[in-house]
């Protein structure tokens, strides 16, 4: 049942949520801007899709505690059901014991009744034939009280059935009580059970749209990074034929790597962009833009794969999105020694170099 709720709620989700596609980039807008734009869109899609999956885990785990509190409410269904079989059944047990105690009961009296009527129609005449036919004042006393503990015997039988027979109708009552109490209590089960079940069913719909939308969000960025990778490629065919915009070159660095300037230093998307973004192939080589010794080659959050060269003078250089190192960390550099190879590492969303110029750590302008 939960199975087709999901795949129902799934299709449906499908259906009506994201239908989200991406505009074409125009031919005729600037690569630089089409990239910031579509950069930006891409990290609004990124934070979307991670809203939609935190809300999928959300929806997943309210399912899963609904589904255990469903299997244990038709596990105490069960066993409801189960107490409520077993008092019906000792009931008819209990009954049919009454029923032998009252055939036997009546089987007593009518000995009793008949020993009785016996004893009234023959007077005196049973006690003096039994007295006759003593030999002596001994057998005489031995055979009355014979007589007289046959007659007890008679009634204390009788007396004894009718106490087993009213002890087993009073079982048949408790058990009948128990019947009716276990029954009560299967029928508040139930009622609980439906009530947990059509929530679990609810909560299945809701975590199928949950994953729908996580789809959507992944197609969605996936078109976007597309788009970002077929710009950033086009702009590399189109700089490497030797069209498109360069930038200025200027200061007294070199250039750390081929390719177009896609962004430049200073506000960008609300926020200070602290380099030059600078588009290239995957793998295309990396230089130091100055001499200098290489004090980091690793990771660091953001830039991805990143090496740090010290120029000294608390000048230093950072080339961030690596792809490769090719020098290591207390190796003396020159400008225009190859240290690495483009790529697009941490946050990225295609192949270029980040590169960056700080004075006492605090970044400055590289072209200035």
């Amino acid at each position: 049942m939960l199975r087709a709720v999901w795949r129902w709620g799934v299709a449906a989700a499908l259906l009506a949520t994201f239908s989200v596609t991406l505009a074409p980039v125009a031919e005729g807008q600037g690569g630089s801007s089409q990239q910031s734009s579509l950069y930006s869109r891409i990290r609004q899609a990124r934070a979307q899709r991670g809203a939609a999956v935190s809300r999928l885990h959300s929806a997943e785990a309210q399912l899963n505690a609904c589904i255990l509190r469903l299997r244990r409410a038709e596990a105490d269904l069960r066993a409801a059901e189960a107490r409520y079989l077993q008092t019906r059944k000792q009931i008819v047990e209990t009954q049919e014991a009454v029923d032998k105690a009252k055939r036997e009961l009546a089987e007593a009296q009518g000995v009793l009744a008949q020993r009785l009527v016996a004893m009234r129609k023959s007077g005196n005449s049973d006690y003096l034939a039994v007295a006759m036919g003593a030999t002596d004042f001994t057998d005489l006393a031995g055979r009355t009280y014979l007589f007289n503990e046959l007659a007890a015997a008679d009634a204390d039988l009788v007396g004894r059935i009718d106490r087993r027979r009213a002890e087993t109708e009073q079982r048949v009552i408790e058990l009948e009580r128990q019947k009716r109490q276990a029954a009560a209590d299967r029928e508040k089960i139930e009622e609980a059970r439906k009530v947990i079940q059509a929530e679990t069913e609810t909560k299945a719909i809701l975590a199928a749209q949950a994953q729908a939308e996580v789809q959507a969000h992944n197609a969605h960025v996936a078109q976007l990074e597309a788009e970002a990778a077929r710009l950033s490629a086009q702009v590399t065919r189109t700089y490497s034929s030797g069209g498109g915009y360069q930038g200025s070159w200027s200061g007294s660095w070199g250039r750390p790597t081929s390719g177009v300037i896609t962004s430049h230093y200073g506000p960008r998307w609300g926020r200070n962009h602290n380099g030059v973004d600078i588009a290239a192939p995957t793998g295309t080589p990396v230089t130091s833009a100055g001499d200098g010794k290489v004090i980091f080659a690793g990771q660091m959050s953001g830039y991805g794969n990143i090496m740090i060269v010290d120029h000294g003078g608390g000048t230093t250089t950072w080339y961030g999105h690596l792809s490769g190192f090719t020098a290591s960390p207390g190796q003396v550099v020159s400008k225009g020694d190859q240290i690495g190879k483009v790529g697009s590492t941490g946050r990225s969303t295609g192949p270029h170099l980040h590169w960056e110029v700080r004075e006492n750590g605090k970044p400055i302008n590289p072209l200035r």
